[in-house]
């Protein structure tokens, strides 16, 4: 294992201080949110700009976490929107969580993918997660309050950030009733910062120190997800039994992106990163999208596909060789049906040398026997670009 300050290929690792940059970050945003919290929960609108390239972004390369632009904004909006959607919950307050979410937006209910499309509709009809009415579904006892445990920054763009947000819930005489574990993304779209993007698991307070095997099967499913995707890039989809596979999850997914290319620009005229981070008149980052029973891919279309795919993706830097899963990837959450995670991808050259690295967080939903793959679903809060190397100086430069 690589530790602080060793060196990985001709880079030096940086990925072991991103958790205290997290940790600094949720404890700055709280801070600030605290601060500036109003009486009652309401999302902010401001002028819709759109993110201006800083200084020194290479021509081709990615926006990446070396450049303030990415977390000075999106961070300290994330953790107001946080800190307001857990005191609208807290004093259950529907009206005020409702003015804290884009429209549509996506919550993940046990295993069915609920897609919200109107304050109305969030008032009329809130998913159980949501419902601090008393009537219909929802998981809230009469009398029962709430208390804020942790929250931890997972990503971040200029245009929005994913975080998880944990809390517990007791009865009216103080017996803890549940341990609840969310992940939340929240983006900018045209000026406004709202939620887009939910997943909570609910675990009775008895049941908190058992996970039923549930973090092995869902770490164990994105380690075969980047197992089987990624040598089908690296063999150019000429083996079937990573190119060919059939969907063992159908249904609805939704998705929301905030950002970064799984390509670089390099060679790409006229094309550049910041249009993935455009916020004047962008109306929704949710994608919506259904899976069938079977999916047969076609073997020489992956193969024309991939080789596209290793001319465009080594940046500045050199020719892809392979990806390989982020050596951060962690299971934040699970029970018997689903799983939170945070994961991701690192990309090399054929002599190890580090290209970029990339991360996103995620639900993991059991259906048909099994938990969906991290990079497979559609069920994605992201992507980041963490590090381009592109950005950094390369021979001959050095």
């Amino acid at each position: 294992m690589i530790k602080p300050g060793e060196v990985e290929g001709n880079e030096i690792e940086v990925n072991s201080d991103r958790r205290n940059f997290m940790k600094a970050a949720t404890v700055a945003g709280l801070a600030g949110a605290v601060a500036m919290a109003p009486a009652m929960a309401k999302a902010q609108q401001a002028e819709a700009k759109d993110p201006v390239a800083p200084a020194g972004l290479k021509p081709g390369a990615e926006l990446d976490g070396r450049f303030p632009i990415m977390y000075e904004t999106s961070v300290p909006e994330t953790m107001r929107l946080a800190a307001q959607y857990m005191a609208a919950l807290t004093r259950r307050d529907l009206g005020g969580l409702s003015e804290l979410f884009h429209y549509p937006f996506v919550t993940y209910e046990g295993i069915d993918t609920v897609i919200v499309n109107s304050k109305d509709e969030l008032m009329a009809t809130p998913p159980p997660s949501l419902n601090t009415t008393g009537k219909g579904p929802n998981k809230i006892r009469k009398g029962s309050y709430d208390i804020l445990d942790n929250i931890e920054l997972l990503c971040y763009t200029p245009v929005g950030a994913g975080i998880s947000l944990n809390f517990s819930r007791f009865d009216a005489n103080g017996k803890k009733l549940q341990g609840v574990s969310g992940i939340y993304g929240m983006t900018n779209n045209d000026g406004k910062w709202g939620i887009e993007f939910i997943s909570t698991i609910f675990r009775p307070a008895d049941q908190l120190h058992l996970n039923y095997d549930a973090e092995q099967f869902a770490e164990r499913s994105i380690h075969d997800t980047y197992r089987d995707h990624d040598l089908g890039r690296k063999y150019n989809g000429l083996n079937p039994n990573f190119t060919t596979q059939p969907d063992m999850n159908p249904g609805k997914w939704g998705g929301v992106t905030i950002g970064s290319y799984s390509f670089s620009f390099v060679g790409r005229p006229g094309q550049s990163t910041m249009d993935a981070y455009k916020v004047k008149g962008v109306k929704s980052r949710l994608r919506v999208s259904g899976a069938t029973e079977t999916t047969v891919s076609n073997p020489q279309a992956a193969a024309n596909g991939d080789e596209r795919f290793r001319n465009v993706s080594g940046g500045g830097v050199g020719k892809f060789f392979e990806t390989l899963e982020w050596n951060n990837s962690r299971v934040l959450a699970a029970d018997m049906e689903k799983a939170h995670a945070v994961s991701g991808n690192n990309r090399f050259m054929e002599d190890g040398s580090l290209l970029n690295k990339g991360v996103y967080m995620v639900v993991l939903l059991y259906r048909n026997g099994r938990f969906t793959a991290s990079d497979n679903g559609g069920a994605i809060f992201g992507r980041q670009m963490y590090q381009d190397r592109t950005n950094d100086l390369l021979p001959p430069e050095l």
